[in-house]
This record gives C-alpha cells, structure tokens and sequence, in this order.
C-alpha cells in the first residue's frame, strides 16, 4: 500500500533531521514502508550505529 502524496519527504526530513538515521538507511526504510514488507529495525540501527562508530573512530585518527 502506497503512502500518502507528501509522507516520504516528510518521513526523510524527519529521520535526517539530527542524524537520527543515515540517508541511506532512510531511503530503506521508506521503501519497505511503501512495498509494505516488515522493516527490520534492529538491522537498520545496528547499521547506523556503524556508520556512527566509524565516523568516531575516524574522527580520532
């Protein structure tokens, strides 16, 4: 089932807005959203916490 018109910019506004998930990660979770398969969260936020832990560790290089 399709989201409404506006609901996967306002989505990816909000998700991106304080780096609460990488673009890319986004750009996931809105497609599964609209196909309507199960999002896998716990995927997801383990790959955003490493994409967060290499930037710290680049960060200290």
């Amino acid at each position: 089932m399709p989201l409404p018109e506006d609901m996967p910019s306002r989505l990816e506004r909000s998700l991106t807005k304080g780096d609460l998930l990488d673009a890319s990660l986004v750009k996931e979770v809105i497609d599964g959203l609209e196909s309507g398969k199960p999002i896998k969260w716990n995927l997801i936020l383990a790959r955003q916490l490493q994409l967060e832990k290499e930037g710290v560790d680049e960060a200290d290089d």
